[in-house]
């Protein structure tokens, strides 16, 4: 069993030591990841609370007030946009992941495992808000942010075992 946890971990980590420079910059996208993620569910939050919500479907049937729109119903049109400013929001924090990652000297075959998993998330995602279909969406939108937690940690951690 130890032998098998050494294996794992000499496979997921790179002995190379990292330049400060590079160890500072792997640590701030980290904290500005996190900044991103907290924001993000603290919206969510803020939105049940108050019972704003942008889809029909995230009220869950109670009454709720529509944000940005006058009817209860969301057109195509109106989706497309909400889930296409919902990719960009959350791509940004997959960026800062990414780029902890390959800055970080993470495995490459790490790398490839956790931004497939993310895409076919967030693809799924796109799929289930121009279809508005919950809770499927939702949980789509937690296997990304949940991929970029991951690929965060994995960054941090690389850096403080490779430096």
């Amino acid at each position: 069993m130890l032998l098998n946890f050494y294996f794992f971990v000499s496979v997921m980590s790179v002995s190379v030591s990292l330049p400060t420079v590079t160890v500072q910059y792997v640590i701030f996208l980290v904290i500005d990841a996190f900044r991103l993620l907290i924001l993000a569910q603290l919206t969510g939050l803020a939105r049940v609370k108050t019972k704003e919500f942008h889809a029909p479907e995230d009220a869950r049937g109670k009454d709720y007030t529509p944000v940005g729109q006058d009817t209860s119903s969301m057109s195509l049109a109106a989706r497309a946009m909400r889930a296409h400013y919902n990719a960009i929001e959350n791509d940004l924090v997959w960026l800062f992941a990414t780029t902890a990652l390959m800055y970080s000297q993470a495995n490459v075959n790490a790398i490839i495992a956790f931004n497939t998993f993310y895409q076919f998330f967030r693809i799924c995602h796109a799929i289930f808000y121009m279809l508005g279909k919950q809770p499927f969406r939702a949980l789509s939108f937690l296997g990304g942010a949940i991929c970029c937690i991951i690929m965060l940690c994995y960054a941090f951690v690389q850096v403080i075992i490779n430096s």
